[in-house]
This record gives structure tokens, C-alpha cells and sequence, in this order.
């Protein structure tokens, strides 16, 4: 006589809440420290299958002892809008072979931007009182620290900078945004001339290199015809600077 897995009747009892509360039934996803993204889908699947979840370890002695009240339910929500520009960054630079430095540098920016606006939301006036808020302030520091590292890890400090002037469609537009101060597009501008002028001027070319074999995967040029933050940015930032002119 084949044994019955306790496991495999629970999973069969969730999937029957699911239909109960009209869900659909799908299983629940646990966080693995080691692959990208992963809190964000369990948080987002968990508050999918919210009502489901509630009813289900209600149902059984066991585990209602794991149930989220209101207050940790709300946790989950703005966990999952914390981490969603996150996840957003790592699925279109995964989705591309070779992401272009401009797009890197691009990512880091809104990254780094949305920090920022998190920091602020944490202030406003219905967060004053939530306890919970304060612990965090400590978990988006230290998110800021690990993207600051990785930001940091490159050995040559002028790529990020040199590689968003060098594209033929941005250029300077990029320094010219509200966020940074009006002398950075000079001072870039500046700096970058100044380094071709001295490593690169008075050298030669060197010769062509072997063209790279076909990837599976789409370049970031083949997501231009698709939904894309960075160009969408580029293309109002130069249609506000032709009406600016043109008044």
C-alpha cells in the first residue's frame, strides 16, 4: 500500500482553497538566498495568494500559528514595492548578452534614484507610527551599500561616465536631468575629452577583432521595438530640449 505524503495532502488542500476563493491554484515559492529575485516572487505569489493562504492555515491546527495579521501583510506589500525596481533591473540586463555600458550605467542611476524615493516615502506622515518602518531604514541602507559595491567594483572609474557620452543617442542628456547638479554635464564632458586626449589620441587603432559567434540571447538593441525605461528617458529628455529651443 502506497503511504500518503502529509505534504502532498496539504499541497491538495491549499489548491482546494484556492478554487474556494476563487484563485488560481498555484503553489507558493520559497526565497533561495543564492538566485536572484527570489524574496521578491515568493513576496509577490504570497500576496497573490493572500485570502487562500489566510483560509488555509486557519484550517489547520498546525500551522495556524504562521498566520500574517494585517500588520505583516502590510510589511509584504512594501517589501514588494522596494524590491520591484530591483527585479525589473535584473530581468533586462539578464535578458541581454552584452548590456551596454550606457544601459549599466543607466540601471545604477534609477537604482540608485529609487533608494532614494524609498527613504523619502519612509517619512511621510503614515509611516510615523509603524514600528516596523524603523527596521527597514537598516535594510535599505544596506541595500544602498551592496549596489554602491558593485558600482564601485570597477577598477576604471571614467567607464560608466565616458561610455553614456559615447553613445551616439544620449550623450550629455543624461547628466542633464533634475536629479543631477547643472556643472555635471561639463565636468563629464570635460574629463572625457581630456582622457581620450591623453591615452588615446596619438594611438594607433588596433586591428579589427573576429566577429563574435551568434547568441541565443537578444541584444538590448532588439528591446527598442519593446517597452524600455532608458530609451523612453532618452527620447523625452531630447523632445524637452527641442521645445525648449523652439520657443
Amino acid at each position: 500500500m502506497q503511504k500518503i505524503n502529509s505534504s502532498d495532502l496539504r499541497t491538495d488542500a491549499f489548491m482546494q482553497w484556492c478554487r474556494m476563493v476563487n484563485i488560481r491554484p498555484i503553489k507558493m515559492i520559497l526565497s533561495c538566498p543564492t538566485r536572484w529575485d527570489s524574496a521578491y516572487n515568493m513576496l509577490i505569489r504570497a500576496l497573490y495568494l493572500r485570502k487562500a493562504i489566510d483560509r488555509f492555515v486557519l484550517d489547520d491546527s498546525e500551522l495556524e500559528r504562521f498566520r500574517l495579521n494585517e500588520r505583516e501583510w502590510e510589511m509584504c506589500g512594501l517589501l514588494v514595492t522596494i524590491l520591484m525596481p530591483f527585479k525589473k533591473a535584473s530581468t533586462a540586463l539578464q535578458s541581454a548578452s552584452r548590456p551596454a555600458i550606457d544601459e549599466v550605467f543607466w540601471t545604477y542611476e534609477t537604482l540608485f534614484n529609487k533608494i532614494d524615493m524609498v527613504k523619502s516615502t519612509f517619512a511621510l506622515e503614515k509611516y510615523a507610527n509603524k514600528d516596523w518602518v524603523e527596521g527597514l531604514h537598516g535594510a535599505v541602507d544596506a541595500m544602498a551599500g551592496k549596489l554602491r559595491k558593485y558600482y564601485d567594483a570597477t577598477e576604471k572609474p571614467f567607464v560608466y561616465p565616458n561610455g553614456v557620452i559615447l553613445e551616439p543617442n544620449g550623450k550629455l542628456m543624461l547628466f542633464k536631468q533634475q536629479t543631477w547638479e547643472p556643472h555635471y554635464a561639463d565636468t563629464y564632458s570635460d574629463a572625457c575629452r581630456e582622457h581620450f586626449i591623453k591615452h588615446y589620441q596619438l594611438i594607433a587603432p588596433p586591428p579589427s577583432a573576429p566577429v563574435a559567434p551568434s547568441s541565443r540571447k537578444r541584444k538590448l538593441a532588439d528591446f527598442e521595438d519593446e517597452h524600455n525605461d532608458y530609451r523612453t528617458a532618452l527620447n523625452k529628455l531630447a523632445s524637452n530640449r527641442v521645445s525648449r529651443v523652439g520657443r
